[in-house]
Parts: C-alpha cells; sequence; structure tokens
C-alpha cells in the first residue's frame, strides 16, 4: 500500500521548497512504517482468530461503555494505534515469526493533546490482551502494568481503567455463560500508590 501513496507524494514533493523537502521525506518514511505497522497488525488479526475474537470483544466492552458517553465510534488514530500494537500481542504465540518479534522491543510514545482520546486508545488493547489472555488459557495473572507520574492523573486513570475491565468482566461472564472458553479468576485491578 505504502507505494501507491509514494509514487503520489514523491511528485508533488518536486514542487516543495527545498528546505521543506526533507523533513517531509523523513515524515513520509515515518507514515511508510506506520502503514507497514498496521498491515502487520491486520495480518495478525487475520492469522490468529483468538486474537480477531480479543478484538472483537474488546470493541463490545467499549461500545457498551461509549455508549454511556454518546461516543458510537473509534477516533481514526485510536483504532489504528490498537491494530497497530496487536502484533506485539500475537509475537508471544508466533515466536519463528522475526518481524513480530521485533514488535516486542518498541515502545510507542501515544501523544494527542487532552481530551483526544489517548486514555480509550490504550485501554482499548489492554481489554484486548485480557480477552486475548483468557482465549489462550490464562487463569490468572499480570496483563497490564500502569505508571502515573502524577497523583491526581493517577487516581482519575484509575477510574476509567475499572469502569472498562468491570465492564470486560461482565461481558466475559455473560460469554462464559453462553458457553465461551473464558474461565479463570474475575478480571480484576490493582492498585499500588
Amino acid at each position: 500500500a505504502m507505494k501507491v501513496y509514494e509514487g503520489r507524494w514523491q511528485q508533488q514533493l518536486q514542487a516543495w521548497p527545498e528546505e521543506s523537502k526533507e523533513e517531509c521525506e523523513k515524515a513520509l518514511k515515518a507514515f511508510g512504517r506506520d502503514i507497514e505497522a498496521f498491515e502487520r497488525g491486520i495480518a495478525c488479526l487475520n492469522r490468529d482468530p483468538k486474537l480477531a475474537k480479543a478484538f472483537c470483544m474488546a470493541n463490545r466492552v467499549f461500545e457498551i461503555i461509549g455508549a454511556d458517553r454518546g461516543i458510537r465510534t473509534w477516533r481514526l488514530f485510536q483504532i489504528v494505534y490498537q491494530v497497530i500494537h496487536v502484533a506485539a500481542l500475537r509475537a508471544r504465540e508466533e515466536r519463528d515469526d522475526a518481524a513480530l518479534l521485533a514488535e516486542l522491543d518498541i515502545a510507542d510514545v501515544l501523544w494527542f493533546p487532552t481530551g483526544g482520546g489517548k486514555t480509550e486508545a490504550y485501554l482499548g488493547l489492554i481489554i484486548i490482551a485480557l480477552f486475548y489472555d483468557r482465549l489462550r488459557g490464562k487463569a490468572r495473572g499480570v496483563t497490564a502494568i500502569l505508571r502515573f507520574p502524577l497523583r491526581m492523573l493517577s487516581v482519575q486513570q484509575l477510574q476509567r481503567l475499572l469502569g472498562a475491565a468491570a465492564a470486560a468482566e461482565r461481558l466475559r461472564l455473560q460469554l462464559l455463560a453462553d458457553g465461551e472458553s473464558l474461565g479463570g479468576d474475575p478480571f480484576a485491578l490493582g492498585y499500588w500508590a
């Protein structure tokens, strides 16, 4: 997919001032890496039925949570962020794929202005991981660790995480009653101050 865009952008770049071209080329390469990472995430979802199911379950959780807040869809960056990072979840199951294993060496910074939806983006990924763990047979244990530098931010994010985890647990119990293999301890949340 990147080749299609790259040809068009290289053509457009010819008309730009010289001092802007280098920065534009860097941005184009970074965008190309993002497209490749997104395609890798889509491939993981297509290859792994459990991961795809966990992705769908997490979307159901956020559909429930969003309904309470009048939100019906993901913002583009939120869903792209989640799809890009499901490759790191899949890497734990597919140890012979070098491109996937390389995902485990990456730490991304999710930056958006206040109120932009960062929390939902990473909470969505955490909920995907919770369901994926259960679908892979994990019955208990730590799935994610969050650390916040400010006490008030920590408390506020804890409340949002608690709401997402509680909605995920309600869905897990409902699916468990319907025969899904999502056993184990209830989803739980710890808080260390």
